[in-house]
């Protein structure tokens, strides 16, 4: 059964094909249907993995999957709601740029989120979603002025977050050494009774 999360992972990219297909043809139904069914399993596949136990198996190839999987479809599906539904072109070339950022700052494959940026993903579907359903102008301009928000804090917030990640937070460094009996931050003081023990130098 652990193969279960991936399968599901592999399964939203693979959504892309029809979602793009469907808005071509002008075909909403399919698109919306096709949107719904990558949500739903967007929020499966991680709860899958931690109720089978099979989350930290995975290491750090699940959410990477994960990722993968929300990348592919997200940006099929944006470059063709810009195409054939007016959705602005910043939008997706922003979503690329984004994602790039994520994977490059992410050590050695292994997504590394940082406060904001962990949410940055359903917002990009809550876009997807709007212009799938053909929302009024005005909601469609107020995602978007969150969706510029949303990037300004998510690219200040992982500066930050790296920063602090990488140099630690003051003291911390200093806290771990001492906990690991390494390092302790003061000299211990001799006790009286170990003073008068001890033996006197050798002044020969």
């Amino acid at each position: 059964m652990r193969f279960v999360p991936h399968a599901l992972s592999a399964w939203r990219a693979s959504l892309a094909l029809p979602l793009v297909w469907a808005l071509g043809a002008g075909e909403s139904g399919v698109a919306l249907a096709a949107f719904g069914l990558a949500a739903v399993s967007d929020v499966l596949d991680g709860r899958l993995a931690r109720r089978l136990g099979v989350a930290d198996r995975q290491g750090r190839r699940g959410p990477l999957v994960d990722v993968a999987a929300d990348g592919v479809f997200l940006l099929a599906g944006l470059t063709a709601a810009w195409v054939h539904a007016e959705l602005p072109a910043w939008v997706p070339l922003v979503a690329a740029a984004m994602l790039a950022r994520f994977l490059a700052t992410s050590p050695a494959g292994a997504p590394r989120y940082d406060p904001v940026g962990r949410h940055y993903g359903a917002l990009l579907y809550v876009v997807l979603g709007v212009w799938l359903v053909d929302a009024a102008a005005v909601l469609r301009g107020g995602v978007l002025v969150v969706l510029v928000v949303a990037t300004a804090a998510s690219l200040l917030g992982r500066a930050w977050f790296l920063r602090t990640r990488a140099g630690g937070a003051p003291g911390a460094g200093r806290r771990d050494r001492r906990a690991a009996g390494v390092w302790p931050l003061r000299r211990p003081h001799a006790s009286a009774a170990s003073v008068a023990a001890a033996p006197p130098p050798d002044r020969g």
